[in-house]
């Protein structure tokens, strides 16, 4: 959220937004006449409008803007520019909202190579691009991509700012939550149990935020322990399946009933509907 943006959010007055649109425009005009081409303050301008337009929820107008923008800081600017760099992230994001999600992180990647450039130590323009990258492989449905990019903001946000962080809590967050849609249930609690922490440190307790990761860590643990009971049935069902294959091994060809039976206690077991005395009594039947 650029000035004029935050300006406008913390009134929530639709007269002032128009305003404020207005008399950029009105600024713009005099702007172009002054300088006759190219120049940043008409470049500023143009995004200045473009983020009116984004509160005002008119996406299409809004990229229209922000890519003037960005064609001017480009003529500019030759070769990286944290301009550029903001203005490529910016349009990736109205793409991102107009739901072109490829088209959007075709953008953002162009932006975080440059920041990368900028900045070869750690940055908070960098983090937060390499966030964005992974919300957009998210949006793809490619979890594990963007869990790599959130991942990599997560520590470099951690180098950034020591102790509590708003940037930290959230990458934390997200990170969780990735491993947790990767059924990485361990290490999607581990994150939430540092994001507790963290939040302890700021809050007090009874806070909301602080039940609702409270609830997540329980509901979590309860995950991995059936997880992990499930895991032991597996083994214990594979065990049995290896003894139905030893005693199908001494069956005779022509039983055929018995043999059957086998194969559908089989059947049962990997589907885990078999309960100990189905088994015991095929396995009565070879010690009678």
């Amino acid at each position: 959220m650029n000035k004029i943006e935050y300006i406008i959010d913390q009134n929530h007055d639709d007269e002032l937004i128009l305003l404020v649109l207005r008399d950029k425009k009105i600024a713009l005009n005099s702007y172009k006449l002054k300088y006759k081409g190219d120049h940043p303050d008409i470049a500023n301008l143009l995004n200045d409008i473009g983020s009116v337009y984004k509160v005002l929820g008119n996406i299409g107008k809004e990229l229209t803007y922000r890519e003037q923008a960005l064609s001017m800081y480009q003529a500019l600017y030759v070769g990286n520019h944290p301009d550029v760099a903001a203005m490529l992230n910016n349009v990736g994001l109205v793409y991102q909202n107009l739901d072109d999600i490829g088209k959007g992180l075709t953008y953002k990647k162009q932006a975080l190579t440059m920041y990368k450039a900028l900045y070869p130590c750690n940055h908070s323009d960098v983090a937060l691009s390499l966030c964005n990258v992974g919300i957009s492989y998210e949006l793809l449905n490619k979890i594990q991509k963007g869990l790599m990019y959130q991942e990599q903001a997560l520590i470099m946000y951690q180098s950034l700012h020591l102790g509590s962080h708003p940037d930290v809590i959230s990458l934390l967050n997200r990170v969780s939550l990735g491993h947790y849609k990767l059924d990485n249930y361990e290490l999607s609690l581990k994150y939430f149990e540092q994001s507790l922490t963290l939040h302890q440190s700021i809050y007090k307790e009874g806070h909301p935020d602080i039940e609702d990761i409270i609830q997540i860590i329980m509901h979590l643990k309860v995950s991995i322990n059936k997880s992990s009971i499930e895991t032991n049935l597996c083994i214990e069902n594979l065990r049995k399946i290896e003894l139905l294959e030893l005693c199908k091994e001494y069956l005779r060809e022509d039983n055929v009933e018995l043999s059957n039976s086998c194969d559908q206690l089989k059947t049962n077991l990997i589907l885990s509907k078999t309960s100990n005395s189905d088994l015991s009594k095929i396995i009565t039947i070879f010690t009678m």
